[in-house]
C-alpha cells in the first residue's frame, strides 16, 4: 500500500499536491504545531489566512499547556541548569519571562529547586492570560510569581527568558530590548525556530486553535544581532522535540528548534 501511494504521489501534478495540503492544514487545528507556506512579513501571511474565511489569532487552552509543560522536555534542561547556576552563584533575583503563560516554566523548575525567599519571577503575557495565570496562581504555590502585560518591566530583570513565544512577535529579540532599553545580566532564550540559511514568515497552526504568523529568523544573524547589543553566547542546545516542516517549501524546512544562554559584555574600566 505504500508503495502505491508513492506511486500515485509522483505522477500527481503539483499544483493538485499543493491544493490538498491546504486544505488539509486549513481543515482543523491541530495540538502540535505544524507550519505553511512562506511570506515576507505577519500581515501578508495575515491576508493568506483571510484568503480561507479564517480569522487569524491564537487562542492556547493554559490550564492544558500547564498540565503539558509540568514534564521536562530535554531541552529544558540546558536552562533548569544555568538557572540554577546563575541564582545560586550571582546575586540576581529578578526574571523577566516574556510569553510564559501562565507561569508554566516557573512551576516546572520549581519542581527541582527552591526558589530564594527574595526571588521574584514576572511573567508578561496578553490580559487574558494574565487573569488565568492569576487564577491558577491561588491554587498553586506560586508565591514568587508576578503577571504582567507591561513590556517595560523587562527593563528592571537580571535575566531575560523567553521559551517558545518570540517568534509570534514581529519584533526581534535584539530590536524588543533596545525598545525599552534592558539590559539584563542574562538571556536565556529556549525553542526558538531559527534557518540555517533563509529568514522569512510561515503560518502555523498549533495549540488546538487558531492560524497565525510566525518568524523565522537566520541563526547566524539571530547570534550577530545580539552580539551588536552587547551580548556574548555562552551555550547553545538543539531542542529535537520541535522541528519546521514548512508545507508548500519543504526547501525551508530544518530538524531541530535552537536555544541559547548570553551574558551580558562587561565592559573593562581604565584608569
Amino acid at each position: 500500500m505504500t508503495r502505491i501511494k508513492s506511486l500515485l504521489k509522483s505522477v500527481t501534478p503539483t499544483f493538485v499536491l499543493d491544493a490538498r495540503a491546504q486544505r488539509n492544514f486549513f481543515a482543523k487545528p491541530g495540538w502540535y504545531a505544524t507550519h505553511l507556506g512562506a511570506f515576507n512579513s505577519f500581515g501578508e501571511a495575515n491576508e493568506y489566512i483571510k484568503k480561507y474565511s479564517i480569522p487569524a489569532g491564537f487562542k492556547l487552552n493554559h490550564d492544558e499547556w500547564l498540565k503539558e509543560r509540568m514534564k521536562l522536555s530535554s531541552h529544558d534542561y540546558p536552562v533548569l541548569f544555568w538557572l540554577y547556576n546563575i541564582l545560586n552563584s550571582k546575586n540576581l533575583t529578578t526574571i523577566f519571562d516574556f510569553g510564559g503563560s501562565v507561569g508554566v516554566s516557573y512551576y516546572a523548575f520549581s519542581k527541582y529547586f527552591t526558589f530564594s525567599s527574595n526571588l521574584l519571577w514576572t511573567v508578561c503575557e496578553l490580559p487574558e492570560v494574565v487573569d488565568s495565570g492569576n487564577r491558577i496562581k491561588e491554587h498553586l504555590d506560586g508565591e514568587h510569581l508576578f503577571f504582567t502585560t507591561d513590556q517595560q518591566l523587562m527593563q528592571k530583570a537580571d535575566i531575560f527568558y523567553t521559551s517558545g513565544a518570540i517568534h509570534y512577535i514581529e519584533e526581534k529579540l535584539h530590536e524588543l530590548l533596545e525598545k525599552y532599553n534592558a539590559r539584563p545580566e542574562y538571556i536565556i532564550v529556549n525553542k526558538i525556530p531559527l534557518s540555517p540559511a533563509s529568514e522569512f514568515v510561515t503560518i502555523e497552526s498549533g495549540g488546538g486553535s487558531g492560524y497565525y504568523p510566525c518568524k523565522i529568523e537566520r541563526e547566524s544573524s539571530f547570534i550577530a544581532s545580539m552580539k551588536k547589543i552587547g551580548y556574548d553566547e555562552q551555550d547553545r542546545w538543539k531542542c529535537v522535540e520541535h522541528k519546521m516542516n514548512v508545507i508548500l517549501h519543504p526547501e525551508l524546512s530544518f530538524t531541530s528548534f535552537r536555544g541559547f544562554v548570553f551574558k551580558k559584555v562587561t565592559v573593562a574600566k581604565h584608569d
